[in-house]
This record gives C-alpha cells, structure tokens and sequence, in this order.
C-alpha cells in the first residue's frame, strides 16, 4: 500500500510492472517481488540520492525485503519442515 501511494511512478509499465491500481500494484509486487533475489529494489527504478524520497525508498526496499523475503518464508519454511517431520515420525523413519 505504501509502494502505491508513495512510489507508484517507480514502477515500470512497459516491464510488466503495473500500479495503476491497488490490486495491480500488491499482484505486482507480490509476483516479482517474491521472485527477484533482493525483493521489490530490483524491480523498481532506481531512485536518485538528492531527491527527496531517497531515504524513504531505501526504507520501502529493505522493510520488503526483511518482513516478506526473510520472514515469511521461514515461516512457510517451517511449516514444510514440520510437517515432514511429522509424516516421518509417523512412519518411522
């Protein structure tokens, strides 16, 4: 939501990165986010260092980076791991 509202010119139409909406820019960015190596900071231009939402951008990409790619994939992670450990103390293996 805050990628919407703030940096919505960041995005890349003609890449495939659409934001014109809502749910275009949380499909967008939850699909090549998740999918590009450092999250949503590869995918966007990059911003410029004297511009006013410099600092705010590095915030955006590394927040995405920490809460998303970190975090919650080691919670679905986790799951996984804990379910085959079930199924294995199950069967016994």
């Amino acid at each position: 939501m805050i990628g919407f509202v703030y940096f919505r010119q960041s995005f890349n139409g003609e890449e495939g990165l659409y934001c014109d909406s809502l749910l275009q820019c949380f499909i967008t960015v939850l699909s090549y986010g998740l999918r590009a190596g450092g999250g949503i900071g590869e995918l966007l231009t990059v911003p410029v260092p004297d511009g006013e939402s410099y600092a705010a951008r590095i915030v955006l990409d590394l927040s995405f980076f920490l809460v998303v790619i970190v975090f919650l994939l080691n919670v679905i992670f986790g799951f996984v791991k804990q379910q085959f450990t079930l199924s294995c103390l199950l069967l016994s293996c």
